[in-house]
């Protein structure tokens, strides 16, 4: 009976111990018992003390160690759980259900659907944790790659920005043509460029991307394009190795770009055509980014294209769609290659693309006002009344091969020829009276020196501005900047040049401007335009327009027996020249990395050409099809014939001497990057 009595004691006196006993003894002022531990439940325990035991501040007891319903439902254990710090287990539902809410929500825009079904067997829950936790661990070893971002303004890519305002302006004009329009790209005026840079770089590495560094990080809320190359430079053997495992876990890279070095480098890399190998060599370089950069805008034009034809056709809707295709024709990088022009009348690149048997057949028709090449799908014939069914017949039965390209289009109408008379954009007159009494006006559309002496300065305007040597020329101002040396209608030119004074010469800007009104160097374009896309001019009436190729090859009959050849350009948004236009160089953008000149093809004499159906008033209102359509003649010729016309020695070109330093030259970045 006593020693029952004791025993029942020292259970009473060891259930009704005071906390502060414990708090005491787990501080380490007094040390525990083995009862405490054997006979306390493991439900009464403090939670403060299984808490120190998870962090380490305690040593946990193998019996503790195993996992129970108790442990499975603290919220510390269970953030432990989804991290890995501690194992999972498959009864856990309620670890599950935050598996479950965790998926809902991806980095890198991943998403990814959940069987909700409750009646799922406990080992499919276990193969999807398996699954999970693959997943993760390869976005946490590709996450741990050893690259570095970048960021440039898109002025740092020219060629790039130059298509993304070209695409972002048809973009706007696309979605007034087509209200329910839905926009699958965001073109904003700001975009960002972001390139990944694996592997290890140093700054002349980077100097190979861009003059500028860029920027390791942006604000929130800047826009950035959605292709985003990955560089490696090859500075040691496991670069290759390195960018493969970077693509193995990065699936959104667009395009894999190896910069190769001749240390290391390994033919065999040539075979991986998932990376794009290419020498240090910085215009190489920058091709394969612009061309990972344009890759969503060709296919965002090839989408357009293909619904713009599937709906019905409209006369915006060509529009629109000849806009589109410039664009494409604008964004095919090509080789470097030589502009300076060959002779104008003899050089092998200007053959007609229309062969000569047909020219000189319809050269020989009275009925035939005009025809050309048209929108380079097509040719055209514009008659006067004639059997139409015999003229295909005898065409066709000329040259098939010819009209297999071409279709073949013959219309009773003709082209009204409306003159205008015509700086880089600057007003240029003579004092000779129109019918209406006011001065000859018209645009002076640049300089070009003479090769051997760059102080004779000469600038290029129209003959019908200037029909006559030794007319004096005024600008607006009306003050006397020289006289005309040289003008002429032969080989289809409506081409004048002026010899400025020695007075007025250290006034003249001899740098052309391109679109963007940036200072840039210019080389004579001789080359066949029918692969040219977006042309541009500045004139002195309606200043800087664009627009697209619409024939490279138009024959034009005028006073009686005699044709013209020239070329047509149709405006984008708009008339691409007006009255007072006339003289205005005609030039597009190189199809290269290397925005640093233009390339200048000719210049315009006429504008507002109309095609009109032959019984209408040529006063009509209603014309059709052909409005803001300028008449152009190719520059090359012109210079050639200024050229002979002045003996053997005699030499001109544009100024193409334009450094980098100048502050507003195309060839210079004028900004820093803002400060990090």
């Amino acid at each position: 009976m006593a020693e029952t009595m004791m025993t029942q004691q020292i259970q009473r006196s060891i259930n009704t111990r005071s906390e502060d006993l414990i708090t005491t003894r787990r501080c380490g002022y007094f040390e525990q018992d083995n009862l405490d531990v054997i006979t306390k439940p493991k439900s009464t325990q403090s939670e403060d003390l299984y808490r120190s035991r998870r962090f380490g501040y305690a040593e946990a007891t193998t019996e503790e160690r195993r996992p129970s319903p108790f442990l499975s439902n603290s919220e510390c254990l269970q953030a432990h759980k989804r991290y890995g710090y501690v194992e999972k287990d498959p009864l856990d539902a309620e670890a599950l259900e935050q598996e479950k809410t965790q998926k809902t929500s991806r980095p890198f825009g991943f998403s990814f659907k959940l069987d909700q079904n409750p009646e799922k067997s406990l080992n499919n829950n276990t193969e999807s944790i398996l699954r999970e936790r693959e997943e993760l661990k390869i976005k946490d070893v590709a996450s741990k790659e050893p690259f570095h971002v970048r960021f440039y303004k898109m002025k740092h890519f020219q060629h790039f920005q130059y298509v993304y305002n070209q695409t972002a302006g048809c973009q706007s004009r696309l979605q007034k043509l087509q209200n329910n329009m839905v926009l699958t790209t965001q073109m904003a005026k700001d975009m960002f460029i972001k390139i990944r840079i694996l592997g290890e770089f140093k700054d002349e590495d980077l100097n190979l991307i861009s003059k500028k560094a860029g920027r390791t990080k942006l604000t929130e809320g800047q826009p950035i394009w959605e292709a985003m190359p990955v560089v490696c430079f090859q500075n040691h053997h496991s670069s290759k190795s390195k960018l493969k495992e970077y693509d193995i876990h990065r699936k959104s890279a667009c395009h894999k770009i190896l910069i190769k070095s001749d240390t290391f480098y390994d033919e065999t890399d040539e075979n991986d055509d998932t990376i794009i190998n290419v020498a240090r060599n910085r215009t190489h370089i920058q091709e394969a980014i612009t061309s990972c950069l344009e890759e969503p805008i060709n296919q965002m034009l090839n989408q357009w294209l293909k619904d713009l034809k599937s709906a019905d056709s409209s006369k915006s809707s060509s529009r629109i769609i000849a806009e589109i295709e410039a664009i494409r024709k604008q964004m095919t990088l090509e080789d470097n290659r030589d502009s300076t022009a060959c002779s104008a009348l003899l050089c092998d690149e200007t053959i007609s693309a229309v062969p000569e048997e047909i020219k000189n057949f319809l050269f020989r028709r009275p009925d035939v006002n005009s025809f050309g090449i048209w929108r380079n799908s097509s040719f055209k014939i514009l008659v006067e009344e004639t059997d139409e069914t015999m003229l295909r017949r005898d065409l066709t039965k000329m040259n098939p091969t010819f009209f297999e390209t071409y279709k073949l289009e013959v219309e009773k109408r003709k082209m009204l020829d409306r003159l205008s008379n015509m700086m880089q954009g600057d007003q240029i007159m003579a004092k000779i009276q129109n019918e209406d009494g006011n001065y000859r006006k018209g645009t002076l559309g640049g300089f070009v020196t003479k090769t051997d002496e760059e102080e004779k300065k000469f600038a290029l305007t129209c003959n019908h501005i200037f029909p006559e040597v030794d007319e004096p020329a005024y600008n607006q101002n009306l003050e006397i900047i020289g006289s005309c040396l040289f003008t002429t209608r032969e080989q289809s030119c409506d081409f004048a040049a002026i010899e400025i004074e020695q007075s007025f010469s250290d006034k003249c800007d001899v740098y052309v401007k391109r679109d963007d009104r940036k200072k840039t160097n210019a080389q004579v374009y001789a080359g066949n335009i029918e692969n040219i896309g977006l042309v541009h001019k500045i004139g002195a009436t309606t200043d800087v327009t664009k627009g697209n190729i619409l024939s490279p090859e138009w024959h034009e009959r005028v006073l009686g027996e005699n044709w013209v050849s020239i070329f047509l350009v149709q405006g984008i948004e708009g008339n691409f020249s007006e009255e007072g236009d006339s003289g205005s160089l005609v030039f597009s953008r190189p199809r290269s990395v290397q925005q640093n000149n233009v390339d200048v093809m000719g210049m315009v004499f006429s504008n507002k050409l109309t095609v009109y159906n032959n019984e209408e008033n040529e006063h009509a209102e209603n014309v059709q099809d052909a409005d803001n359509i300028s008449g152009c003649f190719r520059i090359h010729t012109a210079l050639d014939l200024f050229k002979m016309s002045q003996g053997e020695d005699f030499e001109v070109k544009f100024q193409d001497d334009l450094s980098s330093s100048s502050p507003s030259s195309s060839l210079s970045d004028d900004s820093n990057e803002e400060p990090i």
